[in-house]
């Protein structure tokens, strides 16, 4: 699952803050060590896009939810049962609809950090029985090996630890002091 990426912020900001490109700047006019350094910048930034893909692709693994609405009579029955498992009412379609479409469209950090609240506020039986319902939907057609609830604690860290790598790469970037600071810092240990 790829997002939309018209993100472009943090390599803008990089560009105008490391490179000294302003962003409306023509490329015919950059020279080609310019373009060599834009394009290593644009690479590095590529770990927020991946890692929104990756999170989306994960929940993509769950049953879409039904698109009967959030007043339908008859709740969309995993949904249902995966926030009465968690009891996160985050985890509700409704409340990740926002979230999951600016993901689908290159802004995972809301999405991310949603659901890192969401898994942080379980307790432990609360995430037992969302890893079980989970691991028995992934493992239910066979596609997938090993225990219902191995798979689903599986697909929960993933969840966790993809979170956390989109938030982290979706904060703002070092500025060139900062860097600077951090080079020197280490030189001198």
């Amino acid at each position: 699952m790829l997002p939309n990426y018209f993100n472009t912020k943090p390599l803008t900001d990089y560009m105008r803050h490391d490179l000294n490109i302003p962003a409306d700047r023509e490329a015919g006019s950059l020279s080609a060590g310019r373009v060599g350094r834009i394009a290593a910048l644009a690479a590095a930034s590529s770990a927020a896009y991946a890692a929104t893909g990756h999170l989306l692709a994960l929940l993509a693994l769950l049953p879409p939810p039904d698109t009967k609405g959030e007043g339908a009579d008859e709740p969309d029955p995993f949904w249902s049962r995966l926030r009465q498992a968690s009891g996160a009412s985050a985890l509700r379609p409704g409340s990740l609809r926002i979230a999951v479409v600016a993901a689908l469209d290159g802004h995972g950090a809301g999405l991310a950090a949603r659901l890192l609240e969401a898994f942080g506020a379980m307790t432990r039986d609360q995430r037992d029985a969302t890893a079980l319902l989970v691991g028995e939907h992934l493992t239910d057609d066979g596609d997938l090996p090993g225990p219902a609830a191995t798979a689903g604690e599986l697909w929960l860290r993933d969840v966790e630890l993809t979170a956390w790598h989109v938030v982290h790469h979706h904060r703002r970037p070092p500025t060139r002091l900062a860097r600077e600071q951090f080079r020197d810092a280490w030189r001198r240990v």
